[in-house]
């Protein structure tokens, strides 16, 4: 690739996706000339050092970038569009639940006109709760991920001088974008606190009807019992997935603070994907991750234990498909982790 190509990229890399094309093809345009000016006054054709020189005296991609951009808030303009992205999709799934829910609420219990409103009211409620709780989660997320970006070791990078030669060691498979990292850092995140937080998320409740629904503090009224659907056996791996997790998230920091990959990071991910593998494996060899027991679904009858095995089946298969896929992610990643040769430009060429 280009030199002047890679330095307009990077720096682009670091700008709104809105304006990014129209600031990259100006940027562009300045430099081809910039270079072509030095170039008839040295009486010869631009070669890699005039190109260095010319990009040394520009300035580094992320303080170029940043006289593009406005003042900086909670979350900036580089991350907003993904950020707004993320709002949407989460609260439209959100949204799709709770529909859900709510009718199957209403399908179940037969309310009457007063009792439909009161389950309205009550729906609109928890899901307006959830909501705000989710979204407070989200900007917590993006606000650290604001402060771990490129942009926030511009203080380190002043003082040390950029060195354009350092273009040569960005290639597009080493190349990050940041929409991956980012959804990794949310889903692991929401694991983290999903599986470590709110484990009551995973026990439901069932009344003398054989009504079952998800199981907490508030519901307590009518409730007979409360059947947990993962068994002691899956919350006994949590913590060693808490810290699978919480590697995923660091890497993927790492990642979007350098902008490509390095052999160190590659070496990182694959031992943590191999970590996941191994946890995977004694998850999926190991006792039932499913709590229930005939006892607890007794609306279904004889074909309870059915249920029950189906339900396992299901989440070794699940286990199955996760320990195959970070496999053949790792087996990918061994060319690229393999030292390359270096390869010394020729100037002019």
């Amino acid at each position: 690739m280009n030199l002047i190509d890679t330095y307009v990229s990077e720096v682009g890399r670091h700008l709104p996706q809105k304006s990014r094309a129209d600031i990259e093809a100006e940027m562009r345009s300045v430099l081809e000339d910039m270079l072509d000016e030095r170039s008839k006054k040295a009486g010869k054709p631009a070669d890699d050092e005039m190109v260095f020189d010319l990009l040394k005296e520009y300035g580094a991609p992320e303080k170029v970038a940043a006289s593009y951009l406005p003042e900086r808030h909670l979350i900036g303009p580089q991350l907003f569009p993904l950020f707004m992205l993320v709002v949407k999709i989460v609260f439209s799934v959100l949204g799709i639940m709770a529909l859900i829910g709510f009718g199957i609420a209403v399908a179940t219990t037969g309310v009457t006109s007063q009792a439909f409103l009161e389950l309205l009211g009550k729906s609109i409620l928890q899901a307006a709760g959830g909501a705000i709780q989710v979204f407070g989660n989200i900007v917590l997320v993006f606000a650290i991920l604001q402060r771990v970006l490129p942009a926030s070791e511009l203080k380190d990078e002043e003082s040390r001088e950029w060195e354009p030669r350092s273009l040569l060691k960005i290639t597009p498979p080493d190349r990050v974008g940041i929409p991956g990292p980012v959804f990794e850092i949310l889903l692991n995140f929401a694991a983290i606190l999903v599986f470590n937080f709110y484990p009551q998320l995973f026990n439901f409740g069932y009344s003398a009807n054989s009504l079952w629904f998800i199981a907490s503090s508030e519901i307590t009224k009518h409730q007979i019992g409360s059947a947990p659907l993962l068994s002691e056996a899956f919350f006994r791996y949590v913590p060693f997935l808490t810290v699978v997790w919480a590697l995923e998230i660091l890497l993927n920091i790492l990642l979007l603070r350098q902008g490509y990959w390095r052999l160190a990071t590659r070496w990182f991910s694959a031992a943590v994907k191999a970590a996941g593998v191994g946890i995977g494996a004694a998850m999926l060899f190991g006792p039932s991750l499913i709590g229930l027991t005939p006892a607890m679904l007794t609306m279904f009858g004889s074909a309870a234990e059915a249920v029950i095995f189906s339900l396992n089946i299901s989440a070794r298969i699940v286990l199955v498909i996760i320990v195959v896929v970070e496999g053949i992610e790792i087996i990918q990643a061994i060319p690229h982790m393999l030292p390359k040769k270096k390869i010394t430009p020729i100037a002019g060429k």
